[in-house]
């Protein structure tokens, strides 16, 4: 605000007056990277937060998590998520609290963790981990077996007759395949009605050593059989299996006769994914190619291709839109695949009424799929314009403060009411930005390149090139003082008719043992130091600065510990000409 004052002018003339104003801010709104920064906003800093606003101070202290008593040394960062307890991946090896699993032979690469239920899925390499007994394996299978054998059965397993004549004196509950006409028919005695009556269900027993390994009854999976005869052409396809015993399974269809010394791959087909998120105990993806999406069986990952006609089947869909997929999101109880321009929903309680819709909006960019987080009821995420705030219909920009920067690769994740973002700017640095979602404010805090981002348990950690931390600092060994700075924007562009700041005062607080240095650069010169604090005490502080007459200013605050900024007054004088 502006509070004028009149000053007597040491000319000698009497009666002569000059207006001078002192302008007065109070309130610290964080960063604004554009080349008019408005009172109350730095055009850079670092480390410094909005949490006391409208007082500045520096961010809470990070903790990193520990190995015993030694910091967790993370080599090769490939992702990281929460189920319960955290778990990451460092190179080809998954841990989870901090124990490694027996996921210990992957491929050294970005994963996307996923967690439905106990467990903790793993792409592309579709592996799975569950926390609750300690067992993992594969979500696809693919065996090849020789020496197969297919004969009808029951649905229990247990092998029927094949005649072209009735069997004498059946049993109640007997099976028959009445191979006497085209097509044959299964049928079973009925000794309440003395008759042989039609089954509408057949099934085929498929044997062969180890045949039931990594499947389980239910599992949608597809059958090759090499130099397939005729009567078993029914089953190159995918079938689910209906019961599973040592060395057998059973499947439906129907067969004239006993089928041996078949060679036969069985495969559970896991889907190739671009991004995948959980909702209401589905997994869900989308493909490369930007054309299909996909969910599991209900609550089972291993299946994705099972449709019997049921609530909780897999659920397939192929589109027409142009481009690739570029991020998915769980927001609202809806599922939201994204591309650069717009956004596919799909809603509805199982696959016989799951419907997908088409929106135009601007979309998540391009390798920013991690960049999707929700803070309170809204969805954030990078787009190819910038950072933009999503309610499920319309994305609204909120990246004004960053300039004409443009920013890649964003890693986001949220706590509270924070949303944190790792970006990379075009010269290849990176930023960590953290906007605060209740007060509008973006802040930066440093360079750091996050990897990952997981919640839990009212913590935010961040996976980063060589450690696990700890935003909130919670957890951890906690991290030793930092340094922290604020530059303003150009001070005095906006003065007209001569007039110029002829005294500034900063309002401040440092804690013991902190260190507070002020600099000034006029006409876009170099930063001298004007003032320097350290104080043994907390105390509040005003620090009085005279500066140069000059065309325009910068001031720069830049130290290490506790620090807060209430007020910074200017002091504006009318100048002349010369």
């Amino acid at each position: 605000m502006l509070l004028p004052q009149l000053q007597t002018d040491n000319s000698g003339s009497s009666g002569l007056y000059k207006m001078t104003n002192r302008d007065l801010v109070q309130a610290f709104s964080g960063y604004d990277h554009n080349l008019r920064v408005s009172d109350g906003r730095f055009f850079d800093m670092g480390n410094l937060t909005s949490d006391l606003y409208p007082v500045l101070t520096q961010r809470d202290k990070r903790g990193t998590l520990q190995s015993g008593d030694e910091d967790l040394v993370i080599t090769s960062p490939n992702g990281i998520c929460a189920n319960e307890k955290l778990a990451w991946v460092d190179g080809t090896t998954m841990y989870y609290d901090n124990v490694a699993t027996g996921l210990t032979s992957l491929s050294d690469s970005e994963k996307q963790l996923v967690s439905i239920g106990s467990k903790i899925c793993v792409f592309p390499d579709a592996v799975y981990y569950d926390t609750a007994d300690g067992t993992n394996g594969a979500l696809g299978v693919e065996h090849s077996y020789t020496g197969v054998s297919f004969s009808m059965c029951n649905a229990a397993g247990t092998n029927i007759t094949y005649s072209t004549t009735k069997p004498a004196n059946p049993t109640d509950g007997q099976y028959w395949l009445d191979t006497s006409s085209t097509p044959n028919v299964l049928k079973q005695w009925s000794a309440s009605s003395s008759s042989w009556v039609s089954v509408p269900t057949t099934y085929v027993k498929i044997s062969a050593a180890g045949i039931d390994t990594d499947l389980a009854e239910g599992d949608a999976v597809t059958f090759n059989i090499e130099d397939c005869p005729a009567e078993l052409a029914q089953f190159n396809t995918s079938m689910i299996i209906r019961k599973l015993g040592s060395g057998y399974l059973v499947v439906t269809g129907i067969i004239s006769t006993q089928v041996t010394g078949q060679s036969l791959t069985v495969t559970r087909e896991i889907p190739e994914m671009s991004y995948l998120v959980q909702l209401n105990n589905r997994i869900w993806g989308c493909s490369a190619d930007g054309h299909h999406l996909y969910a599991c069986a209900l609550g089972d990952p291993k299946n994705w291709k099972k449709f019997d006609g049921i609530a909780s089947d897999s659920y397939e869909v192929t589109i027409g839109s142009d481009g690739k997929f570029t991020g998915a999101a769980a927001y609202r109880n809806t599922i939201y695949f994204f591309k650069e321009n717009r956004f596919h929903k799909i809603y509805g309680t199982m696959p016989a009424n799951f419907e997908v819709t088409d929106s135009i909006i601007t979309g998540v960019k391009e390798g920013a799929f991690r960049s999707l987080a929700q803070v309170e009821s809204y969805l954030y995420y990078l787009s190819p314009s910038g950072v933009c705030l999503f309610d499920g219909s319309f994305a609204t920009s909120i990246g004004d403060n960053f300039g004409t920067v443009k920013y890649s690769g964003g890693v986001a994740g949220s706590v509270d009411y924070k949303y944190y973002i790792s970006m990379q700017d075009q010269s290849g640095a990176w930023h960590l930005f953290v906007y605060d979602t209740r007060k509008g404010i973006w802040c930066r805090e440093d360079a750091l390149h996050v990897y990952g981002f997981a919640y839990n348990l009212g913590e935010l950690y961040a996976l980063t090139d060589s450690r696990i931390l700890a935003m909130k600092g919670t957890v951890g060994a906690e991290e030793a003082d930092f340094d922290w700075f604020a530059e303003s924007g150009d001070i005095g562009l906006d003065l007209p008719d001569f007039k110029y700041v002829s005294r500034l005062v900063l309002r401040t607080k440092i804690g013991e043992g902190s260190v507070l240095r002020v600099l000034v650069s006029y006409d876009d010169g170099d930063f001298m130091e004007v003032a320097h604090n350290f104080e043994k005490n907390l105390r509040l502080t005003q620090i009085p600065i005279i500066p140069q007459r000059c065309d325009h200013m910068r001031i720069k605050l830049e130290g290490r510990g506790s620090f807060r900024l209430y007020s910074i007054s200017k002091v504006i004088e009318q100048g002349s000409e010369l």
